[in-house]
């Protein structure tokens, strides 16, 4: 279980650090990896080498990880649309001035 403890945790500070460093190729490869890694807990279990409680505890801590990152996301995403629309409206607003000093 020590083993898979460590691979979590490795797995999540290296998606935290993808994350933050905007590193969207990394977070791709990191994803690929983790998806990797859970058919390996599920080959384990099957063999009778991890007990499936701790296959479950393991994808669980990995999934909350997910979802932290997920809710991240979804928090910048509303915030460029939000800084997007403000601009769009700026730029109306020139156009419209430039319009009305007669600049095309």
């Amino acid at each position: 279980m020590g083993q898979i403890v460590e691979k979590l945790n490795w797995l999540e500070l290296e998606l935290n650090n993808a994350f933050s460093s905007q590193n969207w190729d990394s977070l791709e490869s990191i994803d690929d990896s983790i998806n990797q890694y859970c058919r390996e807990l599920m080959r384990l279990v099957d063999c009778g080498e991890l007990a499936k409680n701790d296959a479950k505890q393991a994808m669980d801590a990995l999934m909350s990880s997910y979802r932290s990152l997920l809710e991240l996301v979804k928090k910048q995403q509303t915030q460029v649309t939000s800084q997007l629309k403000r601009m769009n409206s700026e730029k109306e607003a020139i156009k419209q001035y430039a319009s009305s000093i007669g600049y095309k």
